[in-house]
């Protein structure tokens, strides 16, 4: 007996994102989720379905599964400052201050003039007592060395 293969139209999933965004948005995160999460097998190297799986996961406070998702996203695009952020906040809010502490340094390598990093360390560097560093970022602040996304 043939079985017919079924195939993946990835019209109908690009078509199933849109409104699982919105869902997102409306607060239903497990319904995005369960979107997202196939979008991901599916499409493993597409950052912004893991990113929104991250977001989702960390919303329902699944956050192992949310630092997977944004390790995923940095990994493959070390320039995404909104990924470290979040990330940043999951490994926090998870009790891994070890961890923040490790992933701010690294997102502090990786994008430096980010908005999102000088926001995080306005954060971390008063945890570490780092109050020299501080005004430097506070002073980078005033001066505009960290642009905001259009």
């Amino acid at each position: 007996m043939n079985r017919e293969q079924k195939t993946v139209d990835w019209r109908e999933l690009a078509k199933a994102f849109a409104p699982r965004t919105q869902a997102f948005i409306d607060g239903k995160y497990q319904p995005a989720l369960n979107v997202f999460s196939v979008l991901t097998l599916y499409k493993p190297f597409v950052s912004r379905y893991w990113r929104a799986a991250g977001a989702a996961n960390q919303a329902l406070k699944k956050y192992n599964e949310a630092i997977v998702a944004y390790g995923n996203v940095v990994a493959r695009d070390p320039a995404d400052s909104a990924a470290w952020k979040n990330l940043g906040e999951t490994l926090l809010a998870a009790g891994r201050i070890d961890d923040w502490l490790a992933n701010f340094d690294r997102f502090e390598a990786r994008c430096p003039q980010a908005l999102e990093l000088a926001v995080q360390a306005l954060e971390v560097l008063q945890f570490r007592g780092d109050f020299g560093k501080l005004d430097g970022y506070l002073d980078g602040l005033r001066l505009g060395r960290f642009p905001s996304r259009p």
